[in-house]
């Protein structure tokens, strides 16, 4: 099953303000950041631990690239194969995020 999940990794528009300050009497420093990213970054995921990793929220899906279809293996006789690789690709150009 297919979900979505926000991508960590898109570049946000950078304002990286942070004010440290040490707390009174102790070693410790609390600190806070800020950084902005507009909306729209999100990637497809597993639902579930897929490489079982313990968690399933990080399980990405790759996404093929042209030349990656034509040389994956699909199973089946050779016309089984190129209608796979068609319909694989026909399905990623048709969705604006994939392709």
């Amino acid at each position: 099953m297919l979900s979505t999940a926000r991508e960590n990794r898109s570049t946000p528009l950078q304002w990286p303000p942070s004010i440290s300050l040490p707390a009174p009497s102790t070693a410790t420093t609390f600190a806070l950041f800020f950084e902005f990213a507009q909306g729209g970054r999100f990637t497809y995921t597993y639902s579930g631990d897929i490489n079982n990793d313990g968690s399933g929220l990080n399980d990405l899906i790759y996404i093929p690239t042209e030349s990656d279809l034509q040389q994956m293996q699909f199973s089946g006789s050779p016309e089984e194969q190129a209608a796979q690789r068609t319909a694989l690709s026909a399905f990623i150009q048709q969705d604006e995020y994939l392709n």
